[in-house]
Protein backbone atom coordinates (compact mmCIF):
# COMPACT_ATOMS: atom_id res chain seq x y z
CA UNK A 1 0.00 0.00 0.00
CA UNK A 2 1.39 3.37 -1.03
CA UNK A 3 1.03 6.45 1.11
CA UNK A 4 2.07 9.13 -1.39
CA UNK A 5 2.24 9.99 -5.05
CA UNK A 6 5.42 10.63 -6.95
CA UNK A 7 6.06 13.98 -8.62
CA UNK A 8 5.57 12.33 -12.02
CA UNK A 9 2.14 11.00 -10.97
CA UNK A 10 1.13 14.45 -9.76
CA UNK A 11 2.19 15.94 -13.11
CA UNK A 12 0.17 13.24 -14.90
CA UNK A 13 -2.93 14.07 -12.80
CA UNK A 14 -2.52 17.76 -13.66
CA UNK A 15 -2.02 17.01 -17.37
CA UNK A 16 -4.94 14.58 -17.64
CA UNK A 17 -7.27 16.84 -15.66
CA UNK A 18 -6.54 19.74 -17.99
CA UNK A 19 -7.26 17.40 -20.90
CA UNK A 20 -10.73 16.91 -19.32
CA UNK A 21 -10.24 13.21 -18.56
CA UNK A 22 -12.59 11.86 -15.86
CA UNK A 23 -11.28 10.97 -12.39
CA UNK A 24 -12.15 7.31 -12.82
CA UNK A 25 -10.11 7.13 -16.03
CA UNK A 26 -7.14 8.90 -14.42
CA UNK A 27 -7.25 6.52 -11.46
CA UNK A 28 -7.25 3.49 -13.80
CA UNK A 29 -4.33 4.85 -15.82
CA UNK A 30 -2.21 5.64 -12.77
CA UNK A 31 -3.42 2.67 -10.72
CA UNK A 32 -4.41 4.79 -7.74
CA UNK A 33 -7.77 5.32 -6.07
CA UNK A 34 -10.31 7.80 -7.41
CA UNK A 35 -10.39 9.53 -4.02
CA UNK A 36 -6.62 10.03 -4.23
CA UNK A 37 -7.00 11.65 -7.64
CA UNK A 38 -9.74 13.95 -6.29
CA UNK A 39 -7.64 14.88 -3.27
CA UNK A 40 -4.66 15.86 -5.40
CA UNK A 41 -6.84 17.73 -7.87
CA UNK A 42 -8.17 19.84 -4.99
CA UNK A 43 -4.68 20.39 -3.58
CA UNK A 44 -3.44 21.59 -6.98
CA UNK A 45 -6.47 23.87 -7.44
CA UNK A 46 -7.80 21.88 -10.40
CA UNK A 47 -11.49 21.24 -11.07
CA UNK A 48 -12.58 17.93 -9.57
CA UNK A 49 -15.48 17.49 -11.99
CA UNK A 50 -15.14 17.60 -15.72
CA UNK A 51 -17.47 19.88 -17.68
CA UNK A 52 -20.55 18.35 -19.21
CA UNK A 53 -19.21 16.53 -22.29
CA UNK A 54 -22.54 15.95 -24.04
CA UNK A 55 -24.51 18.94 -25.26
CA UNK A 56 -27.88 19.57 -23.67
CA UNK A 57 -29.65 19.07 -27.00
CA UNK A 58 -28.35 15.50 -27.24
CA UNK A 59 -29.53 14.68 -23.71
CA UNK A 60 -32.96 16.19 -24.36
CA UNK A 61 -33.34 14.27 -27.64
CA UNK A 62 -32.65 11.02 -25.79
CA UNK A 63 -35.19 11.95 -23.09
CA UNK A 64 -37.80 12.71 -25.75
CA UNK A 65 -37.11 9.37 -27.42
CA UNK A 66 -38.24 7.77 -24.16
CA UNK A 67 -34.93 6.76 -22.59
CA UNK A 68 -34.53 7.05 -18.83
CA UNK A 69 -32.00 9.28 -17.12
CA UNK A 70 -29.77 6.45 -15.90
CA UNK A 71 -29.75 4.86 -19.37
CA UNK A 72 -28.75 8.18 -20.91
CA UNK A 73 -25.98 8.63 -18.33
CA UNK A 74 -24.63 5.18 -19.08
CA UNK A 75 -24.85 5.65 -22.84
CA UNK A 76 -23.12 9.05 -22.83
CA UNK A 77 -20.65 8.14 -20.05
CA UNK A 78 -21.61 11.07 -17.84
CA UNK A 79 -22.84 11.19 -14.23
CA UNK A 80 -26.58 10.68 -13.78
CA UNK A 81 -27.00 13.82 -11.67
CA UNK A 82 -25.86 15.91 -14.65
CA UNK A 83 -28.42 14.26 -16.92
CA UNK A 84 -31.22 14.99 -14.46
CA UNK A 85 -29.92 18.53 -13.97
CA UNK A 86 -30.35 19.15 -17.71
CA UNK A 87 -33.87 17.67 -17.60
CA UNK A 88 -34.91 19.92 -14.70
CA UNK A 89 -33.26 22.96 -16.27
CA UNK A 90 -35.27 22.43 -19.48
CA UNK A 91 -38.46 21.66 -17.50
CA UNK A 92 -38.79 18.23 -19.08
CA UNK A 93 -41.99 16.32 -18.16
CA UNK A 94 -42.82 12.72 -18.90
CA UNK A 95 -46.31 11.43 -19.56
CA UNK A 96 -48.45 11.59 -16.40
CA UNK A 97 -45.85 13.96 -14.84
CA UNK A 98 -44.17 11.20 -12.86
CA UNK A 99 -41.34 12.55 -10.81
CA UNK A 100 -41.97 16.24 -11.47
CA UNK A 101 -44.13 18.79 -9.70
CA UNK A 102 -46.87 20.14 -11.91
CA UNK A 103 -48.27 23.61 -11.22
CA UNK A 104 -51.56 22.69 -12.96
CA UNK A 105 -52.26 19.83 -10.53
CA UNK A 106 -55.64 19.94 -8.79
CA UNK A 107 -54.54 18.87 -5.31
CA UNK A 108 -57.72 20.03 -3.57
CA UNK A 109 -59.91 18.04 -5.98
CA UNK A 110 -57.67 15.01 -5.52
CA UNK A 111 -57.96 15.21 -1.71
CA UNK A 112 -61.75 15.49 -1.94
CA UNK A 113 -61.89 12.45 -4.25
CA UNK A 114 -59.67 10.46 -1.87
CA UNK A 115 -61.93 11.33 1.06
CA UNK A 116 -64.94 10.16 -0.98
CA UNK A 117 -62.91 7.08 -2.05
CA UNK A 118 -63.95 7.62 -5.66
CA UNK A 119 -61.33 5.44 -7.32
CA UNK A 120 -57.86 3.93 -6.97
CA UNK A 121 -54.85 6.23 -6.46
CA UNK A 122 -53.36 5.67 -9.93
CA UNK A 123 -56.63 6.56 -11.64
CA UNK A 124 -57.17 9.60 -9.43
CA UNK A 125 -53.58 10.76 -10.02
CA UNK A 126 -54.12 10.69 -13.77
CA UNK A 127 -57.50 12.38 -13.49
CA UNK A 128 -56.22 15.26 -11.33
CA UNK A 129 -52.84 15.58 -13.10
CA UNK A 130 -50.70 14.63 -10.08
CA UNK A 131 -47.61 12.42 -10.09
CA UNK A 132 -48.20 8.90 -8.79
CA UNK A 133 -45.68 9.12 -5.95
CA UNK A 134 -47.06 12.44 -4.76
CA UNK A 135 -50.63 11.12 -5.03
CA UNK A 136 -49.76 8.07 -2.94
CA UNK A 137 -48.15 10.24 -0.27
CA UNK A 138 -51.16 12.58 -0.12
CA UNK A 139 -53.60 9.64 0.11
CA UNK A 140 -51.67 8.14 3.01
CA UNK A 141 -51.67 11.48 4.84
CA UNK A 142 -55.38 12.10 4.24
CA UNK A 143 -56.62 8.62 5.17
CA UNK A 144 -53.97 8.06 7.87
CA UNK A 145 -53.24 4.48 6.92
CA UNK A 146 -49.94 2.63 6.81
CA UNK A 147 -50.49 0.56 3.70
CA UNK A 148 -53.20 0.14 1.07
CA UNK A 149 -54.21 -3.24 -0.33
CA UNK A 150 -52.50 -3.99 -3.59
CA UNK A 151 -54.36 -4.64 -6.82
CA UNK A 152 -57.35 -3.07 -8.49
CA UNK A 153 -59.69 -5.94 -7.63
CA UNK A 154 -60.11 -4.64 -4.08
CA UNK A 155 -62.38 -1.72 -3.14
CA UNK A 156 -60.69 1.63 -3.87
CA UNK A 157 -58.34 2.88 -1.17
CA UNK A 158 -59.02 -0.01 1.17
CA UNK A 159 -56.49 -0.82 3.88
CA UNK A 160 -55.31 -3.94 5.68
CA UNK A 161 -55.47 -1.95 8.89
CA UNK A 162 -58.48 -0.41 10.69
CA UNK A 163 -59.36 3.11 9.63
CA UNK A 164 -61.30 5.80 11.38
CA UNK A 165 -65.05 5.83 10.70
CA UNK A 166 -64.88 3.41 7.82
CA UNK A 167 -66.07 -0.15 7.59
CA UNK A 168 -68.66 -2.34 5.91
CA UNK A 169 -71.49 -0.91 8.03
CA UNK A 170 -70.58 2.70 7.27
CA UNK A 171 -70.21 1.92 3.56
CA UNK A 172 -73.61 0.23 3.34
CA UNK A 173 -75.28 3.03 5.37
CA UNK A 174 -74.06 5.64 2.86
CA UNK A 175 -75.46 3.75 -0.13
Amino acid sequence: MRWHLTDEEKRQIKKLTRAKIRQSEISKLLRVGRDTVAKWQMRMGLPTRSPLPAPEEKIMRLFERGLGGYTIAKRLHIPAYRVFKVAHKNNFHRKHNTGFADPEANVEGFIAAVKRRDDHIVNLAEKFNIGKVKANKIAHEVLKTLRFRSGRSKPPLSSNFPQRAWGPRVASAKS
